[in-house]
């Protein structure tokens, strides 16, 4: 419960972050990037770059790092498996900006970073990760001493690309993280499973007959306690989503992208739920703003506890809630989801 003084705070907040977007926008600092002077940017072995701006593959051939699959199809020099990881996330870049998302590196929080850096690399059991933090590595020379962003993709993905979408789904998560700092598993993992379906088949993870949660204990059980409730974010677009044919209209430049091999990076042209994701992602810019201001957090520098914590979970709720009434979609499924309290 809100004290009156932080009521009186909260709303002015709220409205602030809410109206003159633009003019807003236009003050907002840049971010410094973090110096990391005593990294050597997770390699030990030489590095190896691959270049499509803005991103940069580093990758190694040799040591623990290497490459597993070094086929180059092209000859050009360079293995597939590292072009085609560039190729997936300048699709999926491209396609997300497209759709009118805004671009991380435009964002006040990441607008002092040049490069979005991918590393492939060992990362264990993970099949990739991505970093919330820019940085300058000036001890790796090969990263030319330039603010970047990081991802780091599994070095042995099986059969990649084929069907994985990994990529992609980790730089989604670079556009959330230019949004909001809000960090829960079940928001963060549910719509950036989302994402994967502008490059895999079909539009959703399944076509969900789970009705929405219509209770706050449903909401515990099926959502908050969850790392991937497909069943509840797969729903809840079908049902503010009504688009009968689920096509998004890209560029022929987009829909006709390939792999080194020459298949479609883009399975089909099937997606569904863009401009309600986009208008949840800015929902939960303003709120992330409100809590900062509320909290006296300092800005885009949440404590990672902070950022996780579960006490955010109805707020981002309500976010959610305000994006579908906003869709203007109305029905006793939806008008019980929105009556959670």
């Amino acid at each position: 419960m809100l004290h009156a003084k932080h009521l009186v705070l909260y709303l002015a907040v709220l409205v602030s972050a809410q109206v003159g977007t633009t003019s807003a926008t236009a003050q907002e600092a840049v971010v410094p990037c973090a110096v990391e002077t005593s990294s050597s940017g997770f390699y030990a072995e030489p590095l190896l770059k691959f270049e499509l701006p803005p991103f940069r593959i580093l990758y190694a051939v040799a040591g623990t790092h290497a490459v597993i699959d070094t086929t180059d199809l092209n000859s050009n020099g360079i293995p597939d498996y590292v072009e085609n990881v560039a190729r997936q996330a300048d699709f999926m870049r491209r396609a997300l900006n497209s759709l009118g998302f805004r671009d991380p590196l435009e964002s006040s929080r990441y607008r002092a970073a040049k490069y979005i850096d991918i590393s492939v690399r060992d990362i264990g059991a993970s099949n990739g990760i991505a970093y919330d933090e820019p940085a300058v590595y000036p001890n790796v020379p090969i990263k030319t001493n330039n603010c970047a962003l990081l991802i780091s993709i599994s070095r042995s993905l099986a059969v990649f690309p084929g069907t994985w979408a990994v990529v992609g789904h980790e730089l989604f998560h670079l556009y959330q993280n230019s949004y909001s700092m809000f960090k829960a598993s079940w928001f963060m993992e549910g719509t950036a499973r989302w994402s994967e379906y502008a490059i895999r088949s079909g539009f959703a993870n399944t076509v969900s007959t789970t009705p929405l949660p219509s209770s706050a204990q449903a909401m515990q059980t099926n959502v908050y306690s969850q790392s991937y409730p497909m069943a509840f974010w797969d729903r809840l677009i079908q049902q503010v989503d009504a688009s009968p044919d689920n096509v998004i209209d890209l560029p022929a430049s987009l829909t006709g992208a390939t792999y080194v091999d020459g298949t479609p990076i883009m399975k089909d042209t099937y997606l569904k739920g863009a401009p309600f994701i986009q208008s949840l992602l800015q929902g939960l810019e303003s709120e992330s703003n409100v809590l900062t201001a509320l909290n006296s957090w300092p800005t885009y520098r949440w404590q990672e506890t902070d950022q996780k914590d579960v006490i955010h979970d109805p707020r981002i709720l309500k976010v959610i809630q305000r994006a579908v009434r906003n869709t203007g979609v109305s029905n006793a499924e939806i008008n019980g989801f929105l009556a959670i309290p």
